[in-house]
């Protein structure tokens, strides 16, 4: 009780660092996808730390999650699983450090690259 009156009345400072940081991660994230991945039409999200991503315009998101979580690692969450407005589109959090949201994009872009390049055969 007492670590949550405090939270509550003496660390507004603590809570607006946190919500800079999440907010430049949202513009790191969104200038990486413009730079590596342009055909992605991103829109930073108002009022939440979760971006929705549809990486559709590269590659069927069902082929990109089995690859980003078997050979990847990655643990990503697919919006389907929030029913069909969600299909083709992953969430991901950007409330984390910044190398490890540069680290799973860079696995998602990798990942496009070799799909795409596959595709292509």
């Amino acid at each position: 009780m007492v670590l949550s009156i405090a939270a509550y009345n003496k660390c507004g400072y603590w809570l607006e660092q946190v919500l800079d940081y999440i907010e430049d991660n949202f513009n790191f994230m969104e200038k990486y996808l413009k730079e590596n991945l342009p055909k992605i039409n991103y829109k930073k999200p108002e009022g939440t730390y979760l971006a929705w991503v549809n990486f559709g315009a590269y590659v069927d998101y069902k082929e990109l999650l089995d690859v980003l979580i078997t050979k990847y690692d990655l643990l990503i969450e697919s919006g389907h699983v929030f029913g069909k407005p969600g299909d083709g589109y992953f969430r991901i959090s950007v409330a984390c450090p910044r190398v490890y949201l540069e680290e799973g994009l860079k696995r998602i872009v990798v990942t496009i690259k070799e799909l795409t390049n596959m595709n292509k055969k």
